[in-house]
C-alpha cells in the first residue's frame, strides 16, 4: 500500500498519521465538504447499512462488540466473494473474479 485516502474526521488525526508515516504510507484527505470524493467509501457503508444492519437488527439482540464484528465480517466475506457488484467496474463480477482476470491478462501479454 503507498497511499491511504481519508475524510477529516477526528479518528484519521495525529495518531493516524503517525502509524502511516512509520510505514512509509502516504496519507492523503479528501477535500472538506466534496463528499463525492470519497463516494466508494460512503457507498459501501451504505450497503451495509441496508443489507446488513437493517436486517440483522431487526432479527438479533446485540450484546457485544464481539457479536457485531462477527456479523459483519461474515457479511464482508460475502459481499467480497459472493455478491455481484453491479457498478461500471466490476459489471456483475466479484472482486476476486476481477483480479483473476487481470492477473490471466498480465501473465497473458509477458
Amino acid at each position: 500500500m503507498r497511499a491511504v485516502l481519508t475524510d477529516g474526521g477526528p479518528e484519521f488525526q495525529t495518531a493516524f498519521t503517525a502509524v502511516c508515516h512509520q510505514l512509509g504510507i502516504e496519507h492523503r484527505r479528501t477535500k472538506p465538504r466534496h463528499a463525492w470524493t470519497n463516494g466508494f467509501v460512503e457507498r459501501l457503508q451504505d450497503t451495509i447499512l441496508s443489507e446488513l444492519w437493517r436486517v440483522a437488527c431487526r432479527r438479533t439482540y446485540y450484546t457485544s462488540l464481539k457479536q457485531l464484528e462477527r456479523d459483519l465480517q461474515a457479511y464482508l466475506r460475502f459481499y467480497n466473494r459472493e455478491r455481484p457488484h453491479l457498478g461500471y467496474r466490476l459489471k456483475g463480477r466479484t472482486p476476486p473474479m476481477l483480479f483473476r482476470t487481470r492477473l490471466e491478462s498480465q501473465s497473458a501479454n509477458t
